[in-house]
């Protein structure tokens, strides 16, 4: 039986992702690693490529032992107990590469669908994405999409208020300016990159889309996108096993973005709209 991912949720970041890692960790035809974000397939050709995964994953660790000491239930404290075994395992392995990655995930049975949300792996090459449809011919890609203007100022906002606590660079346009001028920053709303490098490498019965506009329009449609997903990854498409998905996730401050900022950010993207209504022949609204 194999130990691989049956799909991978490959961006963008602030989309939805978050959102759409919840609904699979309450659906049981799901199995989802404890530990959002995996990054192997974003790291593959750093120097130390499982870094940044077992950082991740140590952060994690602490959270749940400390949730652990907090709660009184003994059904959570089995639920916790089993997330802490699988961290404390994947962080103290010694198995190293592909190997490491894949025994991360349980050996396939009774369709179980297993997956990876990591949104850096949209930014990742061409030539990544060959090793993972080589790899795994069969694996199925979800890549979410958002006004690229409205994902970058939310991003913005969480790294100037949550991490550098610094309000007032909201309003300085040579700092915001800069943020968008960082590749690594600047790439994650370059949708017209990814889309082309996954329309060459997998065939396209394996690759769904999604617009954050149109999965959030309301719980209608938040309802018929789940009910595509399931079908698209062969899980039950019964919507009664998602009963957070009207809930929000990761939501941030309600901070309007400064109007120079905004003509800026409109300019700077418009050849990326202009790709994504020519490929998919048209523009949700508001996006």
């Amino acid at each position: 039986m194999s130990r691989n991912p049956d799909f991978l949720c490959v961006g963008a970041q602030k989309c939805g992702t978050s959102w759409l890692q919840q609904q699979f960790n309450s659906h049981p035809d799901f199995w989802m690693p404890p530990s959002k974000e995996i990054h192997y397939f974003d790291c593959l050709h750093r120097e130390n490529p499982l870094q940044r995964s077992h950082t991740i994953m140590r952060r994690t660790l602490s959270k749940r032992k400390k949730r652990l000491e907090e709660t009184g239930s003994d059904k959570n404290k089995a639920a916790i107990i089993e997330t802490i075994n699988w961290l404390e395992a994947a962080v103290n392995s010694s198995k190293s590469g592909i190997d490491w990655y894949e025994a991360l995930f349980p050996e396939s049975r009774n369709n179980l669908v297993r997956g990876d949300i990591t949104p850096a792996y949209g930014i990742i090459s061409k030539e990544d994405f060959e090793f993972i449809y080589n790899r795994y011919p069969n694996v199925k890609i979800i890549f979410l999409m958002r006004n690229p203007v409205s994902r970058l100022w939310s991003v913005t906002k969480r790294q100037v208020l949550r991490k550098l606590k610094r309000p007032e660079l909201l309003e300085d346009q040579g700092y915001l300016q800069g943020l968008v001028e960082n590749p690594q920053k600047e790439l994650r709303s370059r949708y017209d990159y990814t889309i082309r490098i996954l329309d060459e490498v997998f065939p396209k019965e394996n690759v769904l889309y999604g617009f954050y506009e149109e999965i959030f329009a309301g719980d209608r449609e938040r309802d018929d996108f789940l009910v595509k997903v399931c079908g698209f990854l062969g899980a039950r498409a019964d919507i009664d096993l998602f009963p957070s998905r009207h809930k929000q996730y990761q939501t941030s401050a309600r901070v309007e973005i400064t109007p120079d900022f905004e003509a800026y950010l409109e300019s700077h993207y418009s050849g990326v709209r202009s790709f994504v209504k020519s490929r998919f022949g048209y523009l949700p609204a508001g996006f």
